[in-house]
């Protein structure tokens, strides 16, 4: 896969590759989505400040060069305007990079793979903080791995978020919440509560377990060894203090 040079070609690329993935993934083609979401990171790995404005002078045209005795400094207010413009194209950056990681999650979680959801998520919220989805994935795969606390954690504080950025629609359980879709609270709650009651059958299990295994009749080594004919001397047991004897050598 030969890799254009220029920053606008890589985020352009980046972009139409996503646009493959996120097709893919609504027609149930997992693996095309998570090459092409995998190819989409590649073409802006590598993208930074010096390349972005590179980008802005391309989009805005080539400033003229200085004549030769002109002094080229800029006043206060042009440079932080060209600081802001730097940052704003940067932080565009992270936010395609924090969708496509995002999208590589909710691709995991559909295969079962919850290591791998839960570390792309992570990575979607290190581009931005504010991505709900991610959070959701995050909290949604922590669970599924048996995080309980941190689980709860993570989607406790999601529901705590403003929600002008969630969904509105109504659902009546997380069975029914389509998380690769978008994230409301209805559906945050209800994933809380599905973790919630996982947990306390996990607990309950694990309860009987130990105390089925708590009641389980010891074996009784005297009579295991009192019930086994000994071969080993040729005098036979025939007292209470004899059969004491042998069984404590065994």
């Amino acid at each position: 896969m030969s890799m254009p040079q220029d920053p606008i070609t890589k985020i352009e690329t980046a972009k139409k590759k996503k646009e493959i993935a996120d097709t893919a993934f609504k027609t149930g083609d997992l693996q095309t989505a998570l090459l092409s979401y995998h190819e989409a990171v590649m073409y802006l790995h590598g993208i930074d400040k010096n390349m972005l404005s590179a980008m802005s002078g391309a989009m805005g045209g080539a400033r003229a060069p200085p004549l030769p005795d002109e002094e080229t400094v800029e006043t206060p207010g042009v440079q932080k305007e060209k600081d802001a413009q730097d940052q704003k194209e940067l932080t565009e950056v992270d936010d395609l990079l924090s969708k496509i990681y995002s999208n590589q999650s909710a691709c995991h979680m559909k295969k079962g793979n919850w290591k791998r959801a839960l570390e792309t998520a992570e990575k979607a919220l290190s581009k931005n903080e504010k991505n709900y989805k991610a959070q959701f994935r995050k909290g949604k795969a922590q669970g599924e791995l048996g995080y309980v606390e941190k689980a709860l954690a993570t989607l406790e504080d999601l529901l705590q978020k403003d929600d002008s950025g969630m969904a509105t629609t109504e659902v009546q359980s997380s069975s029914d919440y389509p998380w690769w879709v978008h994230v409301d609270k209805a559906g945050i709650s209800a994933e809380i509560a599905r973790i919630k009651v996982a947990d306390k059958e996990r607990e309950k299990k694990h309860n009987q377990k130990f105390k089925g295994f708590l009641n389980r009749k010891p074996v009784n080594s005297y009579e295991s060894v009192s019930s086994t004919p000994s071969h080993a001397s040729s005098t036979s047991i025939q007292s209470t203090d004899s059969s004491v004897s042998a069984a404590s050598t065994v």
